[in-house]
């Protein structure tokens, strides 16, 4: 008789080699795509601030002392350290979001075979599609992003902990305190990406647990005593390192009262409801949470009818039901309350899309489900047709909504300023290498009186204007301010930049009634930094005059010191008056 043991050692070299190919393609894939949705087009308003954050600190500047924000530094943070490995340039934007983007695809994967064990195929797709929908539809290292991936990554250690490590206490307790503290980060990167996400985790813990309640209720104290310790050490950095009182209002505060705004504007509890129940963004993303979301509830509510007699295998399926349910309501309340679009709101696509297949499989699978009440086994007639119908439905839906992720950043629709783009040739500005500059970039958008982005008139940001001004600003070597959105220009021309705010938008960065603290902390900042040059964007996203008129001291401060020397396409240059510079003082000398 034939030994069959040589020949399943050899099957299990070549799924090892098959899988190995596989995760190699996905993380070029993701890699890939992020880094080509970054160099298409270049969005003032949202790309500068993290780019301009990640300087500050590389310089040195201390979050809520130095400069205001009302987010968490962690995205800055990170910036700053790529910023000292890449140098600061726009490529060191990029690769951060493709690399992160590579760990969140292979997160998925990990989180689909952790929950079904032996379904490759479907972890295979839950990745591609997270790779497509994770980091590429904003391109950068951006703050919603990042907090997006911490959150992932504090799912995927928690699973560890209820799967993996049941019967080993330290390291359960390891992992329940990591994941914690991850949870923290991602609240310190954006505050309603990493709170929304806290419920789920004490939810998992409940409804995993193996050592009965009590021990699942001290699993659940480990994990926010950590959470805790991590936010009491960041504030006592806070106190110590920066300003107390400016954190509190503007990372607390002015962001909820920008949230209470938006929730009010949007139609209340309503309009959540609304928003829940129907979702928002493609008609085939939204189809595939709507599927998952039916497949999640009745396996929920399987689960509970038969508790008493279900086997542990069970336990995983539950715990993947309740994830897939809390991240596809998850994805619409972050959408929100964040007033974005839809297409930078979908990053846990790929694992609600990989559970719902997952459950769906588990549904037409080779056994049978026996209901306690019933007492009786149900079987699916004709289980193999319909398997293989479902498995052509669900790779129809894979494929298209990996392309829908495809045209979502070749169109760059979450950058409202490119109108049917064109991209070129890579920026020959050494510091943005790699971008390719959009044609039909406009400067400005508005809204219609039927709720939809309408683009103005106003003349194309061109490269060359941008290079020119450039060219020009780092040959005067002078200290200037630019306003109100590319303050990217610090960084690509090493200059400081002069003043606390990293960026304008009202009720978010600075409130929406007149704040004269802000505006006179503007001017004395512009003044000790020896300002003598002003960038003013004619036309800019929110537009200029109406952000500008929100500080009618820096305005009137402007208009009497400076005046119009140079311009650059929507770009004017102001100088300071000779009558208002006393050339040897380097200080204002005029009223």
């Amino acid at each position: 008789m034939e030994n069959p043991g040589p020949t399943m050692t050899k099957a299990g070299k070549i799924g090892l080699f098959f899988d190995i190919s596989i995760l190699a393609l996905l993380a070029v894939f993701a890699f890939r795509i992020t880094f080509q949705a970054g160099t298409r087009g270049f969005f003032a308003f949202d790309q500068s601030i993290v780019f301009d954050g990640g300087y500050r600190v590389l310089l040195g500047q201390i979050p809520y002392r130095d400069f205001i924000i009302p987010i968490g530094p962690v995205a800055f943070w990170l910036q700053a350290v790529f910023f000292a490995l890449l140098g600061v340039n726009y490529y060191a934007c990029i690769f951060p979001a493709a690399l992160f983007n590579v760990l969140a695809a292979f997160l998925a994967v990990g989180t689909i075979r952790l929950l079904f064990p032996g379904k490759k195929i479907v972890s295979y797709g839950a990745g591609f599609l997270t790779a497509a929908w994770f980091y590429p539809p904003f391109g950068i290292l951006y703050y919603d992003q990042t907090a997006f991936f911490f959150s992932f990554l504090a799912l995927y250690i928690i699973l560890l902990s209820i799967l993996k490590a049941p019967e080993r206490p330290l390291l359960r307790t390891s992992l329940l305190a990591l994941s914690g503290i991850l949870v923290l980060v991602s609240f310190l990167s954006k505050q309603n990406a990493g709170l929304f996400f806290l419920p789920i985790f004490p939810l998992l813990l409940l409804a995993g647990y193996r050592r009965g309640i009590r021990g699942a209720l001290l699993d659940c104290a480990v994990f926010f005593a950590a959470f805790c310790a991590g936010l009491l050490a960041f504030l006592a950095w806070v106190h110590t390192r920066s300003d107390l009182s400016d954190f509190i209002t503007f990372f607390f505060k002015v962001p909820s009262q920008q949230g209470i705004w938006r929730i009010f504007n949007a139609g209340g509890i309503f309009g959540i409801l609304h928003l829940l129940y129907t979702g928002d963004g493609p008609v085939t993303i939204r189809i595939i949470i709507a599927f998952s979301r039916l497949l999640s509830v009745f396996f929920i509510l399987l689960y509970c009818w038969n508790i008493r007699t279900i086997g542990r295998e069970w336990r995983r399926q539950l715990l993947a039901a309740l994830i897939c349910l809390y991240c596809s309501f998850y994805q619409y309340l972050f959408l929100f309350t964040t007033k974005n679009n839809p297409e930078n709101c979908l990053p846990f696509i790929g694992l609600i899309f990989g559970i719902g297949a997952a459950l769906a499989t588990c549904l037409l699978a080779d056994m049978t489900i026996k209901m306690q009440v019933l007492k009786q086994n149900i079987h699916y007639p004709g289980r193999s047709t319909l398997r293989r119908l479902a498995i052509l439905i669900l790779a129809l839906f894979f494929f298209y909504s990996l392309n829908q992720g495809r045209k979502a950043y070749l169109s760059r629709k979450v950058h409202e300023v490119f109108v049917r783009p064109v991209f070129g040739e890579p920026s020959s500005i050494v510091k943005l290498r790699g971008l390719r500059w959009g044609k039909y970039t406009r400067a400005r958008a508005h809204w219609n009186y039927t709720g939809r982005k309408e683009y103005m008139k106003s003349p194309a940001v061109t490269e060359n204007d941008f290079a020119s001004l450039l060219d020009y600003l780092g040959k005067k070597g002078s200290h200037f301010f630019v306003f109100p959105d590319t303050t990217i220009l610090y960084g690509l021309l090493d200059a400081t930049p002069p003043q606390p705010l990293l960026w304008f938008d009202e009720g978010l960065t600075y409130p929406r009634e007149y704040d004269p603290v802000i505006d006179r902390r503007i001017v004395k900042s512009l003044e000790e930094n020896n300002v003598d040059t002003f960038v003013l964007e004619e036309e800019s996203f929110w537009g200029t005059e109406e952000r500008l008129g929100h500080f009618p001291l820096l305005k009137s401060y402007i208009d009497g010191k400076f005046e119009k020397v140079k311009q650059f396409g929507i770009f004017a240059v102001h100088e300071k008056s000779e009558l208002q510079q006393d050339p040897e003082a380097g200080e204002v000398t005029g009223e």
